[in-house]
């Protein structure tokens, strides 16, 4: 990689932290929505 590869592999590394990350925390909202949804069907039958 001509001298270029520790800069390319963290950036590969970034990248795939933050895609995690992200993956992370939509699933932890979707989660939380559910359970709102959920709560608010119960009161409302």
């Amino acid at each position: 990689m001509a001298g270029h590869g520790p800069y390319v592999w963290s950036c590969y590394g970034l990248f795939f932290s933050l895609l995690g990350i992200n993956v992370w925390l939509a699933r932890g909202q979707r989660l939380r929505a559910l359970k709102q949804v959920k709560a608010f069907a119960r009161r409302n039958q």
